[in-house]
C-alpha cells in the first residue's frame, strides 16, 4: 500500500523506491500484487509515467488519509517519549507523603509543564492495579510480591517527651518503665487497634502494648499532645522532627531504639509509560535524601 500511495504521488517506480528506499522494481512488484489481491487495475503504466485509473484514485485518497493518521500517531507516540505528557496517578502515605513527596513533586512538575498529577493521601491499603494508581508509596514489609518495589527511603520510630513533661514526672529508663508513665497511643488507620511501641531489646524487637488515657487515630494531634507535655510518644521520625528540632520534643530511650522500617516505591511492571519513567529516575535519584 505504501508503495502504490508513492508511486501515485511520484509517477514512476523509480521515484516511489527513492522515496521509501526500495528498488523500482520491488515497488513494481509491490504494487502488482496489490492490484492481483482484489482483481483490479489501480494504475495505467506507460513508458513515460504513471497515471491512476479512476477506481485508483479513490483508493489513493483513502490510503494516503490512512497512511497520514498514522503518521501523525507515530508522531504522537515519538513526542511522548521525548516529551513526558498525561496523568499520573499516585498514591501516598498521608504524613510521609504530604510532607516530602508532594514538595519534590513541585520541583518535578516545574521541569514537566505537560504533566498532571492526580495524587491519593492515605494509609489505608489498596491495590495499586485495581485502583488504577501508576505509582504508589509504601511504608513497612511488602505483601504483593507482584509489584516492582524499589527501596527509597527509612523510617525509624523514635520515643518522645517533651522537657516539661519529663521534669515532672522522671525519664523512663527501660521500656518497662513506661508502664509507670502517660503514653500518648496511636490507634491504627487500618486495623482499628492500638498500636504497640516497638524496642530493640539485646538483639529482640520487642512489641509492648501499653494502656493509655489518650488514644488517637491521628499521628499529627498525638505529635501536637506531646508538645503540650501530655505524655510520651512513639511515632516516625519524620512525624517528630519538627518537634525535635523546636527542642519541643526530646529524644528518649535512644538505646532501645528499633530497627528502621523500609520505604518503597511501588509500580506495576517495568514497561511503564514514559510520564511514570521519569517521575520513578526522579525520586530514585533522591533516594536517601528525603527525609
Amino acid at each position: 500500500m505504501l508503495s502504490f500511495v508513492h508511486s501515485v504521488k511520484c509517477g514512476s517506480f523509480s521515484e516511489a523506491g527513492r522515496n521509501i528506499g526500495i528498488t523500482a522494481s520491488a515497488v513494481s512488484k509491490n504494487v502488482s500484487r496489490l492490484e492481483e489481491s482484489y482483481g483490479v487495475r489501480l494504475i495505467r503504466r506507460t513508458t513515460r509515467t504513471l497515471v491512476p485509473t479512476d477506481l485508483g484514485v479513490q483508493v489513493f485518497q483513502k490510503l494516503e488519509a490512512i497512511l497520514a493518521d498514522l503518521e501523525s500517531v507515530e508522531n504522537d507516540i515519538q513526542d511522548s517519549i521525548s516529551t513526558p505528557r498525561g496523568n499520573i496517578s499516585i498514591k501516598l502515605p498521608r504524613v510521609y507523603g504530604g510532607r516530602y513527596i508532594v514538595p519534590l513533586l513541585h520541583n518535578f512538575a516545574q521541569q514537566h509543564p505537560e504533566l498532571t498529577f492526580d495524587i491519593m493521601l492515605d494509609d489505608r491499603p489498596s491495590n495499586l492495579i485495581e485502583n488504577k494508581f501508576d505509582l504508589a508509596i509504601h511504608i513497612g514489609e511488602l505483601t504483593d510480591s507482584n509489584l516492582i518495589a524499589r527501596k527509597l527511603d527509612e523510617e525509624q520510630l523514635t520515643t518522645c517527651a517533651s522537657p516539661e513533661y519529663l521534669e515532672a514526672y522522671g525519664l523512663p529508663s527501660t521500656p518497662d518503665d513506661l508502664v509507670e508513665h502517660q503514653c500518648l497511643v496511636l490507634r491504627s488507620q487500618t486495623s482499628g487497634m492500638s498500636e504497640k511501641w516497638s524496642f530493640k531489646v539485646g538483639h529482640k524487637e520487642q512489641r509492648i502494648n501499653l494502656k493509655s488515657r489518650f488514644i488517637i487515630n491521628d499521628g499529627m494531634a498525638l505529635v501536637r499532645g506531646a508538645d503540650k507535655g501530655m505524655g510520651i510518644v512513639q511515632l516516625p521520625r519524620n512525624m517528630l522532627g519538627r518537634s525535635v528540632d523546636a527542642d519541643r520534643l526530646k529524644v528518649i530511650l535512644k538505646q532501645y531504639q528499633p530497627a528502621a522500617t523500609p520505604i518503597y516505591l511501588l509500580y506495576a511492571d517495568s514497561n511503564q509509560p514514559n510520564r511514570s519513567k521519569v517521575l520513578i529516575d526522579y525520586l530514585i535519584s533522591k533516594r536517601g535524601r528525603i527525609s
